[in-house]
């Protein structure tokens, strides 16, 4: 006797579609009660092409459903100092919920080999207080 196996091919894009068009309506339904409406923080350092696609998903992705999203963008020359401060004022912003470094270049020496990751923000900032202090 011989077992057959019965597999059931998913579709990912209508399910993906689906998932986004769920939380749109959630997001709608939050709109017209006037409760707040989720909102990103996107920081980029550089100009990689890479970084540049997964950026342009993630804004893509918040428009899709309705999100509040805020891309700031800085040469990879910016100080650290300069980008603390930018960090600094994301974190204290009561009205983003999340935030992503999309980093291209770290003006530190370990990162000079082009290292393109997101990564979340809790860890962006505990990287760049731990430079910081190792620097003091």
């Amino acid at each position: 006797m011989t077992e057959t196996t019965t597999y059931t091919l998913i579709d990912g894009r209508k399910v993906s579609n689906d998932i986004k068009n769920e939380i749109a309506q959630k997001v709608t339904v939050r709109k017209q009660q006037g409760k707040k409406i989720p909102h990103l923080a996107i920081i980029v350092v550089g100009d990689d092409g890479a970084s540049q696609t997964y950026v342009d998903n993630k804004v893509k992705a918040c428009k899709a459903v309705g999100f509040h999203y805020t891309m700031m963008r800085f040469a990879d020359t910016i100080s650290e100092q300069k980008l603390m401060k930018h960090i600094d004022h994301v974190d204290n912003d009561d009205d983003v919920d999340t935030a992503w470094a999309a980093e291209v270049e770290r003006r530190s020496q370990e990162i000079k080999q082009g290292i393109v990751r997101p990564i979340p923000w809790a860890a962006v900032k505990a990287q760049a207080r731990k430079r910081v202090r190792a620097r003091r």
